[in-house]
This record gives structure tokens, sequence and C-alpha cells, in this order.
């Protein structure tokens, strides 16, 4: 099972094209009650290189359905570092090492963002649909059995659990709460992906900047066939 952090690299492959007038830019009023979600994670999967690529953080942003941001670390051997951002129908992949970046337009009908946290040919269904910042709510819609534990801390908190098959998926994080800490999933018995939350808050008020391009990066439109 792996993660599906990488695979957008690609839409920054071959990026050309005529710089398009600044798509994606326009401004959006979200009600104060509106919060915004943002975590920070590493996956720590045994055998996993710590020094890897692949096991360095992610900052996700989450705000309501149509909103996401992606910041992924350096990747030194491709030359990218990567800044993917959806205001939809708007999506950006924004290489910040070259301050240029790639639009494409979601071809609908509908128009979520989604954080997959794993490819849905890679794991036995619904997983699929496991989701970075919705790791809870997934879990407690495929009748999760919930278990207060204790910590490394000795504080205590609250575990969900749910059984897919062979699959065992296992979500411990702060008791009254939908944030996590760790994240793990078991197959037979094995751990096969282990998720580390360096940070998780669900409590922010919304920055419309951060759905938007940052300034002076230069935007090309995806090509149709590309």
């Amino acid at each position: 099972m792996r993660s599906t952090c990488a695979p957008i690299l690609m839409l920054l492959v071959a990026c050309s094209g005529a710089a398009g007038p600044g798509p994606g830019q326009e401004e959006h009023y979200f009600p104060p009650a509106v919060r915004m979600t943002m975590l920070v994670f590493r996956d720590v999967t045994p055998g996993v290189d710590p020094a890897s690529f692949e096991a360095q953080p992610r900052t996700l942003y989450r705000l309501g359905e149509r909103f996401g941001r992606m910041e992924y670390p350096v990747n030194g051997e491709q030359g990218v570092h990567l800044l993917a951002i959806v205001n939809e129908p708007h999506i950006f992949a924004i290489n910040q090492l070259d301050g240029t970046g790639r639009h494409t337009i979601d071809p609908g009908p509908t128009y979520v963002f989604r954080a997959p946290m794993f490819k849905k040919e890679d794991v036995p269904p619904p997983l699929g649909e496991l989701e970075y910042g919705r790791e809870i709510e997934f879990l407690k819609a495929h009748q999760a059995t919930a278990s207060q534990v204790v910590g490394e801390d000795g504080r205590p908190r609250k575990q969900h659990e749910a059984t897919f098959g062979e699959v065992r998926v296992v979500a411990i994080g702060p008791a009254g709460s939908t944030a996590v800490e760790t994240l793990q999933v078991y197959q037979a018995d094995e751990l096969v992906h282990s998720v580390q939350y360096d940070a998780y808050r669900t409590d922010l008020p919304p920055r419309a900047e951060l759905f938007r391009p940052p300034e002076g990066v230069r935007i090309f439109q995806q090509q149709k066939g590309e």
C-alpha cells in the first residue's frame, strides 16, 4: 500500500504553452463560522528510509468542499518543489524551484476536493475513499469501534478501528476531537502503512490566499492530450 502523495508530480513534466491571465485568482468570502483544517503528516511505515523524499513531511490545508492545498518537500532528484492548489474547478501544480506552474480545469460534473491516502487500485474497497483530513469521519461511516487508550505520555486517547476483510485501520487521536496523531493499516496483522501526524488543526480561520497561486509564478495552461 503506497500513499498517493507523489503522483501529482507528473503534472509538472513537460510544462509548456502560453502564459495565462491568472485563473483562480477571484476573491472568495468565507463566513466567520467556517473553519479550515491544517495537518502535517509523515510516512513512518517500517522499511521507509526516514531520510528519503517519501518520508519527509507534507502539509495539507482543507477548506470546505472545494478548496485544498498540499505543500510537498523538495525533491532534489527531480528538481521539483511541488505546491498543489485546488480551487475548484481550478487545479494548479506549481514548481517553487523555478517559479512555474501548470493550470488545469476539473471537467466535473462534480467539483469536490479530495486528498486520498491510497490509489483505489492498490487497496480493497472502500479504502480508496480514505482521505487525509477526513480519517475519523471515514472510519465512523464504516462501523468503526471506539475505545479509550493511554498514550505514551500517559494522557487519554481515543482509538477508532475498522476492519475491511483482511485489512484493519487504526486511528488514534485526542479524546473528544477528530484530530489524528497516528494512523496505521494492518493486513493480516502485519503493519503495512503508518502515518505520523506532527500537527492536526481543525479550527483555523479561513485564509483565501492559500488557495490561489503565489504572486510571481508563471502559470501555463495544460493543453489537451498532455
